[in-house]
C-alpha cells in the first residue's frame, strides 16, 4: 500500500495505490492479478503506414539495377577492364540496394505520429491515476 495515498472520491479510503503499481504487481499476487485487469494501460491505436510501399520500391529499385547492370556489362563484350569496373559498380551499387532494404526504415507516416501522440497522452494520464482498494474504483489523482 502506497503509504502517501490521496483520499478516493468515492468511499473517502486512503488506501490507494497507483494503478501502474497494481498493473506491476499483478503476476505476484493473486488478489492484484484481478484488480490489474480493471487498471490495463492503454495500448496505441493502429495507424496506416507506408512499409508496404517501402518495400515494393526498394525490390524495384534492385531489380532494375540488377537488370541495368546485366545489361550494360553485356555492351562492353570484351574489353576486360571496363568489364571489371562495371562490374565492381554493379556489385557495390546491389549492396547499397540491399543494405537499404534490409536496414531501412519507413519514414512514419501522419497517422502514425497522432497514433503515438495520442498514446503518450493516454499513457501520462494513465500513470496519474490510482486505485483505491477498499472500493475497487479508479480515479485521477488530483495534482
Amino acid at each position: 500500500m502506497d503509504a502517501t495515498g490521496s483520499a478516493c472520491p468515492t468511499c473517502g479510503s486512503h488506501a490507494t495505490q497507483p494503478v501502474e503499481a497494481v498493473w506491476e504487481a499483478r503476476h505476484g499476487d493473486p488478489a492484484m492479478a484481478e484488480l490489474a485487469q480493471r487498471v490495463a494501460p492503454p495500448t496505441p491505436r493502429a495507424a496506416a503506414t507506408k512499409a508496404g510501399q517501402f518495400y515494393a520500391v526498394g525490390c524495384l529499385g534492385l531489380i532494375l539495377w540488377t537488370l541495368g547492370s546485366v545489361y550494360a556489362l553485356s555492351l562492353v563484350g570484351g574489353r576486360a577492364s571496363s568489364v571489371f569496373f562495371l562490374a565492381c559498380v554493379a556489385v557495390a551499387g546491389g549492396v547499397i540496394q540491399v543494405s537499404r532494404l534490409f536496414t531501412g526504415t519507413p519514414k512514419p507516416t501522419a497517422d502514425q505520429v497522432a497514433a503515438l501522440d495520442d498514446w503518450k497522452l493516454a499513457h501520462a494520464e494513465w500513470q496519474r491515476q490510482r486505485i483505491c482498494l477498499a472500493c475497487r474504483e479508479a480515479f485521477v489523482e488530483p495534482t
